[in-house]
């Protein structure tokens, strides 16, 4: 599988809303998104060391920062964190628990010019649907609104300069590869801070799923 990079992605850009008023103090400012996380499955977890040693251009995820972006906001003001919490309980909170499948590796932005390698996430309804419910909650607080449709992801690694002729192997080898499935239990809103090593991430909100009757 392949695609462009989409929604739900943290391997790009954006900007949250700017500070408002001529000549005010710059806003404190962290960067942050919205996201399920992780615990890796035993074949996930081979993977991902497989992907390990693919090569110095190869640069895989830590297995404890592994997680589904579900909305990356980019540098947003700390002002809005409280709000930010709110909106993720109002859109997630009532949704039950529910498996996610993991299968077939892709890249962003496709197979031939791989830079960002991935997991497609699969039996993703309730991830679409906390998303639909996300972006109006969004929009109320200034946030523009997403430009890509959501596309639901575990990223392994991101690829700098060119990449070894054993990427290609890997998504030729491995594009229907299952790696198994996990119950989704809550949402998380994360702050990244980018470090020479990749970023590193603190949870500033949990919204746990609802309990099932």
């Amino acid at each position: 599988m392949t695609g462009s990079p989409a929604a739900g992605s943290d391997d790009r850009s954006a900007s949250a809303p700017s500070a408002d008023g001529a000549g005010a103090a710059p806003p404190e400012l962290v960067r942050t998104f919205f996201a399920v996380p992780v615990e890796l499955s035993p074949p996930l977890l081979a993977q991902l060391q497989a992907v390990t040693g693919l090569g110095r251009a190869v640069r895989a995820v830590r297995p404890q920062a592994a997680h589904i972006t579900l909305r990356f906001l980019g540098d947003t003001r700390t002002e809005l964190l409280p709000a930010l919490g709110e909106a993720l309980r109002e859109a997630a909170s009532s949704c039950p628990p529910f498996r996610l499948r993991f299968e077939g590796i892709g890249a962003f932005p496709n197979a031939k010019r791989p830079s960002v390698l991935w997991v497609g996430v699969h039996d993703a309804d309730p991830l679409q649907e906390i998303v639909a419910r996300l972006e109006p909650l969004l929009a109320a607080l200034g946030f523009p609104a997403e430009r890509l449709p959501f596309y639901p992801h575990l990223t392994l690694a991101r690829i700098r300069n060119r990449p070894p002729q054993s990427v290609f192997d890997l998504l030729e080898q491995h594009s229907e590869t299952s790696y198994g499935s996990m119950l989704a239990e809550q949402v998380v809103l994360y702050q990244s801070v980018l470090q020479p090593d990749g970023p590193r991430y603190t949870v500033l909100e949990t919204v746990p799923f609802a309990p099932e009757a």
